[in-house]
């Protein structure tokens, strides 16, 4: 039997799985319990998965992963490598429920925000900063249109632009929440 051993330490439990069922989930962060383990094994109570959350001060936790929307305005450089030294990428909206997770946020639909991804590499292919293909798109009207000149993806009047990469804006960083799982 494989067993993970927690040191005193206090994380916030997301989900637990029992014998591969879900035995419990906390969906919403105002009821998401912090438990503290201190020298116990997880898997002598039988769970067989965790997921954990670990949201730093700032950041807000939606579904499986954390994000931040920042307060200040980078070029994208900058603001990927703002995200980067916080252990997490410029969002990368792949499906409609991330636009979801951002509803209620510190977002301000009258603002425009860097979102993880650029066309550069090879014009008109866009990936995102993970090196993932682009499969869902929410282009606003007309866009992309800046050729060889916007490289850069903004989420701007709920939709996205293509932009100039050096140009200042707000940006939202996430990253994902770890599932540990047991033999």
């Amino acid at each position: 039997m494989c067993a993970l051993t927690i040191l005193s330490t206090t994380l916030s439990i997301i989900a637990i799985a029992k014998k591969g069922e879900t035995v419990h989930v906390f969906r919403d962060k105002l009821i998401q319990q912090s438990v503290k383990l201190n020298q116990q094994t997880v898997t002598d109570f039988g769970v067989t998965e965790v997921s954990i959350s670990k949201c730093n001060a700032g950041w807000f936790h939606r579904s499986s992963a954390c994000y931040f929307v920042s307060r200040s305005k980078l070029d994208w450089f900058g603001a990927a490598i703002s995200c980067r030294e916080h252990g997490a990428r410029l969002l990368e909206m792949k499906t409609a429920l991330v636009e979801k997770h951002l509803e209620n946020s510190s977002v301000n639909p009258n603002e425009a925000y860097w979102l993880g991804a650029r066309n550069d590499v090879i014009e008109g292919r866009w990936v995102w900063s993970s090196g993932a293909i682009m499969n869902f798109t929410k282009w606003n009207h007309g866009e992309p249109n800046g050729g060889e000149k916007e490289n850069c993806l903004i989420l701007e009047n709920n939709g996205w632009t293509d932009h100039k990469c050096n140009e200042k804006r707000y940006f939202i960083c996430q990253h994902d929440i770890y599932s540990v799982q047991f033999p």
